[in-house]
């Protein structure tokens, strides 16, 4: 059996093979109360500020090529992801990017992968092309550019949660772009199954916290066998 370094990963990689929707809307509905149990009110004040963020921005048409990022919005979403993960000495690093640095990266970021109105394909070029914009900003690695890539287009990128990490990523948990084009992919097929409105985002976040309720005794996800994903992950590392 898998050893997971993060508490419930368990529990997040059995959802991640039960295809009954039901029991994914059933945990995602949990999602506030562990966002609430994580980070108390500020958590949630900042859940709700992304939210508006993320609609500020799904009003952009196909037109719209001024889209961006502002360094106040940056600052909150990497705020949101602290407060939902674990703090980095990164804030010093952060904030010496300029308001121009953030805007323009941002940009060319958005317009790579278009607006959330655009339905079409998005190819792995543009998946990582989207992030390396991103990532010229000082501070901000791959997970933090997840965080803002899926307040942006939520139908497309998923965050790089811990639990996340080492639910769909076979190997070591890292935070290259490698690793998180493996497990957006997988966030990906995910929500094509599930259907009904499922995004790479909100497949993530179901995972995440199907880990925080199974770690705190409230395992809710039907016990499956994991022998399956256990040779499938010994497959995938070589082992």
């Amino acid at each position: 059996m898998p050893t997971f370094s993060r508490p419930g990963v368990e529990a997040a990689v059995r959802l991640s093979k039960i295809t009954d929707v039901v029991v994914w809307n059933k945990i995602e509905g949990k999602c506030k109360n562990m966002l609430e149990l994580k980070g108390g009110d500020k958590l949630l004040e900042l859940e709700i500020c992304c939210d508006k963020i993320s609609r500020k921005w799904s009003t952009a048409n196909a037109d719209d090529s001024d889209i961006f990022c502002t360094l106040g919005e940056l600052e909150t979403i990497i705020e949101w992801k602290f407060s939902k993960g674990k703090p980095r000495p990164l804030w010093k690093q952060i904030r010496s990017n300029s308001e121009q640095d953030v805007q323009e990266a941002s940009k060319r970021a958005f317009a790579i992968v278009g607006c959330r109105n655009d339905r079409r394909q998005l190819d792995v070029k543009k998946t990582r092309g989207a992030m390396n914009e991103i990532t010229v900003l000082k501070g901000i690695g791959p997970a933090s550019a997840s965080a803002m890539l899926s307040l942006f287009r939520p139908d497309h990128f998923a965050f790089m949660d811990d639990e996340v990490i080492e639910c769909l990523h076979p190997g070591k948990r890292a935070y290259s772009l490698k690793v998180y084009m493996d497990i957006n992919s997988r966030c990906q097929e995910l929500a094509e199954n599930l259907g009904e409105d499922w995004t790479p985002r909100r497949v993530g976040f179901a995972l995440w916290t199907a880990a925080k309720l199974s770690a705190c005794g409230d395992d809710l996800i039907p016990n499956i066998s994991l022998n399956d994903i256990d040779s499938e992950k010994d497959e995938e590392i070589g082992v």
